[in-house]
């Protein structure tokens, strides 16, 4: 790789004082100019500046912003994690209370119990319920 060579401005090899009236007049324009155009460009960062810092304010404040929801975020997903743990658990025991009240009273059987009471009822000539 070739590195790239930096050219150097060339120093005016004439002294001031050995210039002609024109080439003072001319060289103080020129550096009039350069000067007015390093003003106008150190007004123009100025308010660039004032911009940069407003953006870097607003960036700020939207950082700080997200850092809050992040921890709402991770506040809200605990209770998520908490209450889908809830919701599991009382899944879990419908399940076993569902089981469980299968097993003691099958629903056919009790009708089934109930139609046999009323004919012994009328058999035995009982009031019937």
């Amino acid at each position: 790789m070739k590195k790239n060579k930096i050219k150097k401005v060339k120093k005016a090899k004439l002294p001031l004082s050995k210039m002609s009236k024109k080439e003072k007049d001319y060289t103080a324009v020129l550096l009039e100019e350069v000067r007015s155009n390093f003003t106008v460009f150190g007004e123009a960062l100025d308010g660039f500046g004032e911009k940069l810092e407003l953006v870097k304010q607003k960036g700020d404040a939207t950082f700080e912003e997200v850092g809050r929801i992040k921890l709402e975020m991770a506040e809200m997903n605990i209770r998520l994690d908490r209450i889908e743990r809830e919701v599991s658990s009382i899944r879990s025991e419908i399940e076993r209370i569902k089981d469980i009240l299968t097993k003691k009273v099958d629903l056919d059987y009790v009708k089934k119990l109930e139609i046999r009471l009323v004919r012994v009822e009328k058999h035995l000539k009982l009031p019937v319920r």
